[in-house]
């Protein structure tokens, strides 16, 4: 049994791929040297009695010899095996950075319980908030069903470095995605949760601000970065005010470890500072 489906750009295969092909050669010849017969991708799942497999491939059409081809490139894939229940991402590629079509297929076809939490709509922002979560171990245990939940991809998550040694409210990780306005990166917290003497003040500050978090982000990030290079910490519920106060002074610490570093190993000082903002 095989079974072949489009995912994607099944029109442009028929009608850029299929049609010219199946006409004479003077007008292949007509079409192309007016560039009228284009590059295409298009992606596809294949089934079998053993495996799954997807790919997005690139049609490039070529004319050699008064003979019209397309040269076919795999982009990128993924195949899936029936009898190991093992999924592999092909050309070293991460999950969560494939096509989002063939992905969001790759759950709805071996992970449905995740297509009825989130609509694997990527306009619904907790689905693309679990998504950057996945990596290609977890999606591998959500097919195995080792992960049955979006919790269980939040746990597994969490047990990564560095994230595993701020011990995180998952429970409250999972409010956030599921109830913030848009999507929801944790990775973008990961500085901040670094510099955070406790960095479960950060969630908790974003669990109460839940729509309004993001408007300090920026400044959380740098300040984040300068705290870290001077081996200090900062606190999520500075007020604006106390963040340009507190990054002045840690950048001032940070000019002055310079200096004495500089002198210490015979070089100049840079003769540009810092501006606080």
């Amino acid at each position: 049994m095989e079974k072949i489906t489009f995912l994607a750009a099944k029109n442009l295969y028929d009608e850029q791929y299929k049609f010219i092909l199946e006409q004479n050669t003077d007008y292949q010849k007509l079409q192309f040297y007016q560039g009228l017969v284009y590059s295409f991708n298009y992606t596809t799942k294949k089934e079998t009695d053993t495996h799954i497999y997807w790919s997005t491939s690139n049609k490039k059409p070529m004319l050699e010899n008064d003979k019209l081809f397309f040269k076919h490139n795999n982009i990128e894939g993924a195949s899936y095996d029936k009898e190991t229940k093992k999924i592999k991402i092909w050309f070293g590629k991460k999950f969560n950075h494939i096509d989002s079509i063939m992905s969001s297929d790759i759950l709805k076809t071996l992970v449905p319980w995740y297509e009825v939490n989130t609509n694997l709509d990527f306009m619904n922002g907790n689905h693309s908030s679990y998504l950057n979560m996945m990596t290609n171990e977890i999606i591998n245990k959500m097919v195995k069903g080792t992960i049955k939940d979006t919790k269980g991809i939040i746990d597994t998550f969490c047990k990564y470095s560095p994230y595993r040694n701020f011990n995180l409210n998952t429970k409250k990780i999972e409010f956030i995605i599921n109830n913030s306005s848009g999507y929801w990166n944790i990775r973008n917290f990961k500085l901040i949760f670094l510099a955070s003497k406790e960095p479960n003040d950060v969630i908790n500050y974003v669990h109460k601000n839940l729509n309004t978090h993001y408007i300090k982000l920026d400044e959380l990030i740098n300040i984040s970065r300068v705290a870290l290079s001077i081996g200090q910490n900062i606190d999520i519920n500075w007020s604006h005010e106390e963040l340009v106060q507190n990054k002045m002074k840690m950048l001032d610490c940070r000019q002055e470890l310079k200096r004495i570093h500089n002198g210490l190993l015979g070089l100049s000082s840079d003769e540009v500072e810092d501006l606080p903002f």
